[in-house]
């Protein structure tokens, strides 16, 4: 009994609880947890619907067809720019136009005239700034043809000739032929003063260079022994260096130092004083023969011909001799026609 009342009186007497303490502080963060495995790839979606055609382009003009028509041949003799003598012949045979005689001149006249143009292959242009691709053409002017009393005249004569050359070298001739007088032409240096200044072709420039890694711009001559004589400058041009015919480059400027040049006249000056040395001279007509002219019934017309062209008139800067023969068809009346499209 004693022992039961003790332990009430205990429990009785137990004291109300206190009031909740502050939290306390954040604990340091865990560690991050390892990556999960990769999820599952999605399937692809479905192919989008293709666009509609465009809508197709107009047809290009149709070319002219080259096709292969008799010949313009010949040999062609002279000297290139470097003094080298060369004698070569050529024959061209491939046009995209067909010959025919057409009225020249007022109606009634009588006059009539006779394009001929060959080239060995399809096509015309150049290969570069100014490498031409090769080629014949004739304009032949004929008064009163097939009398008597006919005559002939070269209204127009060019040709254009290519031939590799050992040293990965080109040699492109072009002469287009001057048949009436054309007055004067410039030389850059005159007769005058070429005992002083040795320049060959009275300073006609034989070669241009562009320097891409230095932008350096170059005029090349030729002197009297065949040393490449070198200019640098734009709009004028100074002494820069020289070059043998053995290739040794030489920067020794006597006497070429004491010159510009300047290729819009073309001129040479003196530095010192401005003196001009360029000149002008006259140019004569170049010389030419048609002979053996014949046109058959069957409209195939043959003749031989013979060209001297005057130095200023090609690129060797010598004279020309050029010799040949053609044979080709021609219409005896050339027409042009219009349809009702207007073709």
């Amino acid at each position: 009994m004693l022992v039961l009342l003790s332990a009430v009186l205990l429990v009785n007497c137990k004291g109300e609880d206190g009031e909740l303490g502050p939290s306390g502080q954040t604990g340091p963060a865990g560690l991050d947890g390892s990556n999960g495995a990769p999820g599952t790839p999605g399937v692809p979606g479905a192919p989008g619907t293709p666009g509609a055609p465009g809508t197709p382009g107009a047809p290009g003009t149709p070319g002219a067809q080259a096709f292969e028509d008799g010949f313009v041949k010949g040999t062609i003799q002279g000297k290139r720019r470097d003094g080298q003598s060369f004698e070569e012949p050529f024959e061209y045979r491939i046009t995209d136009v067909r010959s025919g005689f057409e009225p020249y001149g007022p109606p009634g006249g009588g006059l009539e005239k006779l394009v001929i143009s060959r080239s060995p292959e399809p096509g015309e242009g150049t290969y570069g700034s100014e490498v031409v691709k090769p080629g014949c053409s004739f304009e032949l002017l004929f008064d009163r043809r097939g009398a008597s009393s006919q005559t002939i005249a070269t209204n127009d004569f060019k040709i254009s000739f290519n031939k590799t050359l050992p040293n990965r070298r080109l040699f492109n001739l072009q002469a287009p032929g001057q048949f009436l007088p054309i007055g004067t032409t410039a030389l850059a240096i005159s007769d005058a003063y070429t005992g002083a200044y040795p320049l060959r072709y009275n300073g006609r420039v034989v070669d241009q260079y562009y320097d891409r890694v230095s932008g350096k711009k170059y005029v090349v001559f030729f002197d009297q022994a065949y040393n490449r004589i070198y200019f640098e400058g734009q709009d004028q041009y100074r002494f820069a260096f020289r070059i043998g015919p053995d290739g040794q480059q030489s920067t020794v400027s006597d006497p070429y130092g004491t010159l510009n040049y300047n290729p819009a006249s073309p001129a040479f000056t003196k530095a010192e004083d401005d003196t001009d040395l360029s000149t002008s001279v006259p140019v004569p007509a170049d010389a030419y023969a048609i002979t053996n002219f014949n046109y058959s019934p069957d409209g195939i017309v043959t003749f031989d011909y013979r060209a001297s062209i005057s130095q200023y008139n090609n690129s060797t800067y010598n004279a020309l001799e050029i010799t040949g023969s053609v044979r080709i068809t021609a219409y005896d009346g050339k027409v042009m026609r219009r349809t009702a499209e207007g073709q």
